[in-house]
């Protein structure tokens, strides 16, 4: 049965980290046998990684790094 809510929301953040199913009690299942804290999360997706600057980002920054060293010389 499919929903509407987003699969982060529907699932407890320490069922994701093991990547187990949850059963979305509260506490759940798992959690209760593992003895987990049983966490919701309260906003929508969880970010495993800050997000990665685009390569361009990263040649700017570098001219911009680069500039300010040879203005100090």
């Amino acid at each position: 049965m499919p929903s509407d809510e987003p699969a982060a929301l529907r699932n407890c953040i320490s069922c994701k980290e093991r990547k187990v199913r949850c059963d979305r009690r509260l506490p759940c299942s798992n959690c209760t046998k593992a003895d987990r804290d049983c966490v919701f999360p309260t906003t929508g997706r969880i970010l495993r990684h800050p997000r990665r600057m685009r390569l361009e980002d990263v040649v700017n920054h570098l001219h911009v790094c680069e500039y300010r060293k040879n203005s100090r010389d």
